[in-house]
């Protein structure tokens, strides 16, 4: 028969180790990230909505672009492709799932513009 005074020793040995070990293990794989362009991008989720939505290539039949949406929603939106600068200062899209297939509404819906007041 197994003594559970021993397994409960056991136990603890080993908790006690795993702590010790993780509060003094040091940190060897240091982040350093001072900027934004220090982060890859490996979500890209940037676009320009055409009337296209699908790739080019004929033996796949996925989104040409990648969209943003949070769980569950309908509707979803890209960021601004890069060179593309008519969707500079707003969110292009949106995309919704219309039935099963996504369409995109329209190129931008809102952006923010620079308007200047005249001196009076």
């Amino acid at each position: 028969m197994i003594n559970s005074s021993l397994i409960k020793k056991c136990l603890l040995g080993v908790v006690c180790g795993l702590s010790i070990g993780i509060l003094l293990s040091e940190n060897r794989y240091p982040v350093k990230a001072d900027t934004v362009e220090d982060y890859k991008n490996v979500l890209d989720i940037s676009g320009n909505p055409t009337a296209n939505f699908y790739s080019k290539n004929k033996k796949v039949s996925t989104n040409k672009y990648s969209s943003f949406s949070d769980q569950g929603a309908w509707h979803a939106y890209y960021l601004p492709k890069e060179g593309v600068s008519s969707t500079y200062g707003g969110f292009p899209g949106p995309m919704i799932i219309a039935e099963e297939y996504p369409v995109n509404l329209s190129h931008q819906i809102s952006k923010l513009h620079n308007y200047q007041r005249k001196n009076e």
